[in-house]
């Protein structure tokens, strides 16, 4: 058995000079579009191929918790002491998170909804992945350990797959209030996170064993999962870019910080001749300098930064749709649309 690498390199501080690139272990906008045409939007043709959907597993027959209530179907026990995610505040069905399809379950009374990762293994649609996705919260504290990936030629790899506390802050999910053993509202913000597998993208995986952690009792974290997506590997020459955002950040050259995450989704690595860099078009702004990316194995991403500077008369806070956009061997390789806000840079 081996272990899935941590790939990553020691970056820059957030004041790092333009085209900084922080290459990054795999980790996390509402459409009705297929993930593929999300994180692929545009894709130049020739040299590079299209990314697959992201594909959304069923878990019902492996839900061992009822983390979920409702007003009119209360009953649950997320963390051991009766403490409960509220389902008015949360979505059911289909969820698109970043261009990422889960499937998030609906709150009924004395209906499961998640796992509590106990190391059991799962069966997975045999196939070649990039990754595998989840939607996860801890109880009881911060929860993680190792996840064992299973191929079909008997071969394994384990990834460290975790989540923060269910109380850490705002995250992908964000909840208001919790129920108590009562069922009635506390005024207490609960969240649940997105969280990251890397798998070897030339081999077909067939299960994954999840971390061995707590049950759900009283004073013992637990992870708790309440979806899981798969994201196959493309074939060929192929990027995909997620988290893309402009931020408040400005780099040394005094130039506004946008920011995405940059992933190659395919099977052939890119190299400096490849000439990847990343840029932003926007109305009311323009990109300094492209930032370059200068080398990404199969499977490997990087978050990159790059500045933007206002035109003359656009007033600072304006928010404008626009596109962060991949580019290489001379080429647009991927773009996702975002509004943008334009500040001081």
């Amino acid at each position: 058995m081996t272990e899935i690498p941590r790939r990553h390199v020691l970056g820059m501080t957030a004041g790092a000079a333009v085209g900084a690139a922080l290459i990054h272990p795999a980790t996390a906008d509402a459409s009705p579009r297929t993930a593929a045409a999300h994180v692929n939007e545009e894709a130049g043709d020739g040299d590079w191929g299209t990314v697959p959907a992201a594909v959304p597993v069923p878990q019902e027959r492996w839900f061992d918790n009822d983390g979920i209530d409702t007003a009119d179907a209360p009953g649950g026990d997320f963390d051991g002491s009766g403490y409960t995610f509220p389902g008015e505040e949360l979505p059911a069905g289909r969820l698109d998170i970043d261009g990422i399809v889960y499937l998030f379950p609906a709150a009924a009374a004395g209906t499961r909804n998640n796992i509590v990762a106990l190391g059991q293994r799962v069966e997975l649609p045999k196939g070649r992945y990039l990754s595998g996705l989840f939607l996860v919260a801890g109880s009881y504290g911060a929860a993680s350990g190792k996840a064992t990936v299973h191929y079909a030629d008997g071969t394994t790899q384990t990834a460290a797959l975790g989540g923060h506390d269910r109380y850490s802050g705002s995250d992908t999910l964000t909840a208001l209030y919790r129920r108590n053993p009562a069922g009635q509202k506390d005024p207490h913000q609960v969240v649940i996170a997105t969280a990251e597998v890397a798998m070897d993208p030339t081999k077909d995986a067939v299960a994954l064993t999840l971390p061995l952690t707590n049950p759900a009792e009283p004073n013992k974290s637990a992870l708790h999962i309440f979806a899981r997506t798969l994201q196959p590997a493309a074939q060929g020459r192929a990027l995909m870019l997620r988290a893309a955002h402009s931020t408040t950040s400005l780099l040394d050259s005094g130039a506004q910080s946008v920011e995405a995450t940059v992933i190659n989704a395919g099977t052939i690595g890119i190299l400096a001749p490849d000439h990847l860099t990343l840029s932003v078009d926007v109305p009311g702004a323009r990109t300094v300098a492209p930032a370059p990316v200068a080398r990404l194995a199969p499977g490997e991403q990087a978050r990159v930064r790059t500045g933007i500077r206002r035109s003359p008369g656009t007033p600072p806070g304006t928010s404008r749709d626009g596109a962060v956009v991949a580019r290489g061997r001379g080429q647009q390789a991927a773009a996702a649309r975002r509004a943008l806000t334009q500040g001081s840079g």
